[in-house]
């Protein structure tokens, strides 16, 4: 008999090894030849399931359903879901070949024998004991109070026997309940038919608390063993997925498991009496660190101080701040017994054996990037130890400038010492957004990784690294993206870098005080003209004059009545708010949990709302100037201006997709300022006013006027199919539009008269009010349009002049 069932095991692997390498090279063929053909494939699935279900309409959803339809792009099946109320009786008829295919299968020996599993796993999940919500009689980790509880699991399952074996190691016996059906087994626990329920701690069960996690193990796709050329294809499409799209799987978890985290810091008695006789953490953080962790006011801020009141809330850990200029002296300190932690450090696990450090789960996970001098080579880089030992053993040809700090590294940048700094995504991307775009270029390295971590000694309580690991694990599948945004628009400019943009301003103050002179002189000349003109003309003149004179002052008692508003708005409006706001963070309103969270985001939209309104009032008045016209060259600006803001539309979840095809090489004279806070501007509205989950396309065209060849029209198009312009906003708009032309003062009288119905319509309407204004200063014209059917379009037409006679 066992020499019957090896040679069928070894017949069966021998017949999967002939299939696998065949269907390779027709694949390979096929590539070149045509499209896969359709295969019907029969699908089983769980009735009671939520990794695979139908919907109230009919149709099938889920994380099964996803992934298979994406190994379809590949495979060209064709499916037939095939519901089960019995997953003993799935698995049984999928070894029998009545089915062909099945999701979410665990491998056990048994069942290897008797079906063919994916090469490579689907998903992964874990054994959890869970509790109905708001059961008070058992807590996360105290096994013995489940001792001799009514215990519900699912007959002939894997998880099922995992459980029995976690149950006879832990010396526990329980009142056992078996199902058929994992919908039957939680509408048990529900009801209160059953205290707890053992099963696969995924999809439904995830909405449940946890009270014990074991046995975390893999879970495949199986066939039918009469099928071996689907198990090829399989096999197949999972391995270009996982090639060509490596983030799939952990995109899908999170918009297919929106569950997933619901429940997953938990600490238990045990854990919080430990945490109770726990002294504060003493936690060394970099002064000059930001975006992570900077001085402001006297006070810690940043990233990774948010990230520890996290953590203090979630377990009630206590953390004490103690400031150090770099990481060498964080390094002495804790060798020295005088702080238990590092608040930031890029993980490099040489280094960590090196200075006797233990690592926690990284809280920034990203890759590594250079910020470049525009028009050089990143021959000479300057970066931090952490960094420049993943840079030295990728690009060892280059020569390395070693710094204490990454602040220390930007210096170096602008003073033109280095070529290009390295850093973690995070950092570069908050430089970037204080440098002079057009000096430099933010680019990525993604096969280098770049991730941030807090650091605890070795021979710290092994406890306190467990607590952070599960902890900072959760934050970073929940709130990272949330508190990393935040903190990169309040991280401050660093001394260099202010000094850099009082340089450029000094800059900007001399050309405008030149052009000033200039219309002073044109305004006397004028005047000259003039009053020989009124000489000869006196009598109609005086009239003139006296209506001139009486208008002049008007307009000038209005200008000094508009000026003082804006002082009165400043003194009275903008510093409380401001100080508002600092009060509410002070008392961590910030925090979404916060009673006053709400009262944060209003002080927030209301600062917003004047700063627009501050912009809007220098643009009526005209004390935004224009500067000299640059030769730039058009489709790397429009590329790495929509580059920046993709990562901000990446961080709420929107598509961001550019299309410049249909522009070339071309250099064109533009008013660079003006054109990037215009291109900036309507982005970075689209982005704000989307809803997550939504799209943004931005794209251009450059056409040459047949009359001109020196001069072109540039078509700029931006769509936000989610984003919808309510009628009466559109109407206010437009009615906004046309007066705005005649006299840009009469916005104002428009916009009391809008019928807009809140604080963010207003807003709105201000946006679109800069744009009339903003646009026509570089010589273009825009249009919005905005349906139900294709969302809000922003059309912008720019005449240009190409530069150096291209």
């Amino acid at each position: 008999m066992i020499k019957r069932l090896l040679s069928r095991s070894a017949l069966r692997a021998f017949s999967l090894l002939v299939c696998l390498l065949l269907s390779a090279v027709g694949a390979a063929e096929a590539e070149d030849a045509a499209p896969p053909a359709h295969t019907k494939v029969r699908v089983g699935y769980s009735v009671s399931g939520s990794m695979l279900y139908r919907d109230a309409d009919g149709r099938y959803r889920g994380y099964d359903t996803i992934y298979l339809y994406e190994i379809a792009r590949y495979t060209g099946w064709d499916y037939e879901f095939i519901p089960y109320t019995n997953w003993s009786q799935a698995i049984a008829d999928v070894a029998a070949g009545r089915i062909d295919l099945l999701p979410t299968v665990l491998k056990t020996p048994e069942r290897e024998k008797e079906m063919l599993f994916s090469l490579y796993p689907m998903a992964s999940t874990h054994i959890g004991i869970i509790a109905r919500p708001g059961d008070a009689r058992y807590v996360y980790g105290d096994f013995a109070s489940t001792d001799g509880a009514r215990v519900g699991v699912r007959e002939q399952t894997a998880d099922t026997k995992e459980f029995y074996q976690w149950a006879a190691k832990n010396g526990l016996s329980f009142h056992i309940a078996r199902y058929d059906d994992r919908g039957d087994l939680l509408a048990a626990l529900r009801a209160g038919d059953i205290d707890l329920a053992a099963t696969s701690y995924a999809g439904e069960a995830q909405k449940f608390p946890a009270i014990a996690e074991f046995s975390p193990q893999a879970m495949y796709f199986v066939i039918a063993p009469q099928r071996p050329q689907l198990a090829a294809q399989l096999d197949q499409a999972m391995g270009n997925i996982l090639l060509y799209n490596s983030s799939f799987v952990s995109t899908l978890e999170r918009i297919a498991q929106p569950d997933r985290n619901r429940y997953r810091v938990l600490v238990s008695d045990k854990e919080k009496d430990f945490i109770a006789a726990l002294p504060p953490q003493r936690v060394a953080l970099l002064v000059d660190n930001a975006p992570y962790s900077y001085l402001r006011d006297g006070k810690m801020e940043g990233i990774t101080v948010r990230v520890l009141e996290r953590i203090a809330a979630l377990t009630g850990m206590k953390f004490i701040y103690v400031p150090v200029k770099d990481v060498e002296e964080a390094f002495k300190l804790l060798a020295d017994g005088e702080i238990d932690l590092i608040g930031s450090l890029c993980v490099n696990y040489s280094r960590a054996q090196d200075y006797g450090l233990r690592m926690t789960t990284p809280y920034e996970q990203d890759s590594l990037a250079l910020l470049v001098r525009s028009g050089h080579e990143p021959d000479r880089l300057a970066a931090t130890a952490g960094n420049g030992l993943h840079l030295r053993a990728q690009m060892p040809d280059k020569d390395y400038v070693m710094t204490a700090t990454s602040a220390d590294a930007l210096s170096l940048l602008e003073q033109g010492s280095v070529d290009a700094i390295a850093c973690d995504m995070m950092t570069a991307t908050y430089y970037a957004s204080l440098l002079h775009r057009s000096d430099y270029e933010l680019r990525t390295l993604p096969s280098i990784p770049a991730y941030v971590a807090l650091a605890l000694s070795k021979d710290a309580d092994p406890q306190i690294g467990f607590l952070l690991d599960r902890t900072i694990q959760y934050l970073v599948t929940t709130e990272m993206d949330e508190i990393e945004q935040k903190e990169l628009n309040a991280a401050p400019i660093s001394f260099t870098n202010l000094f850099d943009r009082l340089s450029g301003a000094q800059a900007n103050a001399l050309v405008f005080l030149l052009v000033l002179a200039i219309c002073l002189l044109a305004y006397f000349l004028w005047m000259l003209w003039h009053r020989n003109r009124l000489e000869r003309r006196v009598a109609v003149i005086e009239r003139e004059h006296d209506s001139m004179t009486a208008s002049l002052a008007w307009e000038k008692k209005i200008g000094h009545a508009q000026q003082d508003f804006f002082a009165y708005m400043d003194d009275n409006i903008m510093d409380p708010v401001r100080t508002s706001l600092k009060h509410l963070l002070a008392m961590g309103a910030a925090e979404p949990e916060s009673p006053l969270y709400e009262d944060y985001l209003r002080c927030g939209q209301v600062q917003d709302f004047l700063i627009e309104v501050r912009l809007l009032n220098q643009l009526t008045q005209g004390d935004i100037a224009l500067a000299d016209w640059q030769d730039i060259p058009l489709a790397d600006t429009l590329k790495r201006q929509g580059s920046i803001l993709s990562m901000a539309a990446a961080r709420k979840n929107i598509r961001f997709t550019m299309d410049f095809s249909g522009i070339g090489e071309e250099h064109v004279l533009v008013e660079k300022r003006l054109f990037l806070m215009t291109l900036t501007r309507i982005m970075s509205y689209l982005i704000k006013y989307s809803p997550a989950g939504g799209s943004l396309l931005f794209s251009g065209s450059l056409s040459h006027m047949g009359d001109d060849p020196q001069r072109c029209v540039l078509w700029l198009f931006f769509h936000a199919p989610k984003l919808i312009v309510t009628p009466e906003l559109q109407q206010a708009a437009g009615a906004m539009r046309e007066n705005a032309q005649k006299n840009p003062r009469t916005i104002y009288e428009c916009m009391a008269q809008a019928k807009c119905q809140s604080i963010d319509e207003r807003a709105m309407l201000i946006r679109f009010a800069i744009l009339e204004l903003l646009i026509p200063k570089i010589g273009g014209e825009w249009e919005l349009s905005c349906t139900k059917a294709k969302g809000t379009e922003v059309t912008v037409d720019l005449v240009l002049d190409l530069a150096g006679g291209a």
